[in-house]
């Protein structure tokens, strides 16, 4: 809805590219006295994907199997925040590797396709009030008031605000796809996956994690993780796929319920949220079962917890378990070879006292 002055009001579901063009058209031509819109208007971009942002969240309602798509989707994205990852899936869901115009021309690479990706960075200023009582920026006192501020004879305050700046997708530039695997891949070789059970194995334990491997019996159960013995047992039967997997699962719930302060259903959720993503990252590939046990999950939270500070927390918690990864498979004199893209991505403009308290996980 848009006002005489010009003002606007998206009220309509999602919208894609073409359909924005077409209302701003419409708009300009319907009202030909009031101030036209600029499509490439920041603020109106902002808003179109803030509905897009909360048109996902409103579809993992409806059908919360494609949390996981997402958490897979997440893990190519680890430099940017929870809130911005959201953002990229929300633009483009089949974005790989994201620069900003800058930083594509730094790489010597250069932009060719429009589309923009908007994404939010936050800018913080301090403040504080000078002798008169005028408030200032701290950039912006005199050396005196510097000095005070330094020695706290003046008190400071902090305001934090959020800017747009736009990111590229490499399928929006002219790199050329000899060069893709240089920014990123599809994960590890599946001869490589014992390697991997390797590497968790060892984090988990450098956690104080017990990790042992025995007959559980039973051919189905895969694994589970004891919060009371805080210990993870493996199946003897599993081959190094499943072996790997299942390590990676059971670790994400270790380290979730060892580390957080939410409810029991809100952490088995953050927890199933982290194993999809850690299963991306290691190029395995995530079951209808898996999908279905992370439905499960989020269906057993409360319908007003606040999804994104969810994602925030699994974030950071990847963030450790990759940083790990990396340093431990160094001290263990392990290297990976990743598995590299085989085409162009496409352009296109998310106490065992019983084993049902286990969080044990079954795979196909």
């Amino acid at each position: 809805k848009i006002s005489a002055e010009g003002d606007y009001k998206l009220s309509s579901a999602r919208l894609s590219a073409v359909d924005v063009q077409m209302f701003v058209e419409k708009h300009n031509m319907l009202n030909a006295k009031a101030k036209p819109i600029d499509i490439k208007q920041s603020a109106v971009k902002t808003e179109i994907v803030d509905r897009a942002v909360t048109d996902i969240g409103e579809n993992f309602k409806l059908n919360p199997a494609t949390i996981a798509d997402y958490m897979a989707y997440r893990a190519k994205f680890t430099d940017y925040s929870a809130g911005n990852q959201l953002r990229i899936y929300a633009q483009n869901r089949h974005a790989t590797f994201v620069k900003t115009y800058k930083q594509w021309s730094d790489m010597g690479h250069k932009v060719i396709k429009k589309g923009a990706i908007q994404l939010l960075k936050p800018i913080i200023t301090e403040f504080f009030k000078d002798e008169n009582g005028n408030v200032k920026k701290v950039s912006e006192a005199s050396t005196l008031e510097k000095a005070a501020i330094a020695k706290g004879d003046i008190e400071t305050w902090v305001k934090k605000r959020f800017e747009p700046f736009n990111v590229f997708d490499i399928s929006q530039t002219n790199c050329p796809p000899s060069e893709y695997p240089k920014f990123f891949d599809k994960g590890f070789e599946s001869k490589q996956h014992n390697d991997i059970y390797r590497v968790l194995r060892q984090i988990a334990e450098n956690n104080g994690i017990t990790v042992s491997v025995e007959d559980v019996n039973s051919i189905s159960l895969h694994g589970y993780y004891s919060p009371k013995n805080d210990k993870i047992v493996l199946s003897d039967k599993l081959n190094d796929t499943e072996l790997a997997h299942t390590m990676a699962h059971e670790f994400a719930h270790a380290l979730m319920h060892k580390t957080t302060t939410q409810s029991v259903s809100i952490s088995e959720f953050e927890a199933d949220c982290l194993s999809a993503q850690l299963a991306a990252k290691f190029g395995l590939e995530t079951s209808e079962t898996n999908k279905h046990h992370l439905a499960q999950s989020y269906r057993k939270i409360p319908e007003s917890h606040n999804l994104s500070e969810s994602f925030e927390r699994v974030h950071k918690a990847y963030s450790y378990v990759e940083k790990q990864f990396d340093s431990t498979a160094k001290e263990m004199n392990i290297s990976f070879e990743k598995q590299q893209m085989e085409q162009a991505p496409q352009d296109n403009i998310q106490d065992i006292d019983n084993i049902a308290e286990i969080a044990n996980f079954s795979a196909v």
